[in-house]
């Protein structure tokens, strides 16, 4: 169980974001976030099982069955409130196509979606305050969870 956030907290993630530099396409940083939210919603309820990183908007639908099919007490309810509707966007916009389908009723092929700035700041947002929420009741620690986005070494 990590210790949950105290006042200073945001300031000690804040200096460690400054201290390294990221040089991660924004659509990679997004789903990082999602996937470590999602294994700290995982680990919350003592399960070590994955996911592995998501790469596409299957991935996120993939997550997005075994997120919703958790049952969880009420605190918990609200990180995953918050890791559902940032998995809800990443299905429907990280593309290439939407997640969960290959094509559209009668056979046609579903058009190609990309994600826009807005959608992955949503995804990014949805994520942190699922960690946050999970981190407030020392179930997650968001230092932890930043640092396997940025990719650096603890």
């Amino acid at each position: 169980m990590a210790a949950p956030l105290e006042v200073g907290d945001a300031e000690v993630l804040h200096s460690e974001r400054r201290r390294h530099v990221v040089e991660l396409p924004e659509r990679d940083i997004a789903l990082s976030c999602l996937t470590e939210a999602a294994r700290a919603l995982r680990r919350s309820v003592g399960r070590e099982d994955g996911p592995e990183p998501f790469a596409h908007a299957d991935d996120a639908y993939r997550e997005l069955e075994v997120v919703q099919g958790l049952r969880l007490n009420e605190p918990r309810e609200a990180a995953q409130k918050e890791l559902d509707a940032g998995l809800d966007l990443a299905v429907e916009r990280v593309g290439p196509l939407p997640g969960g389908r290959i094509s559209r009723p009668g056979g046609r092929p579903t058009e190609e979606v990309r994600p826009t700035q807005e959608d992955l700041v949503d995804m990014g947002r949805h994520a942190g305050a699922s960690i946050g929420i999970l981190a407030a009741l020392g179930e997650a620690s968001a230092l932890e969870a930043l640092r396997a986005v940025i990719k650096v070494e603890g």
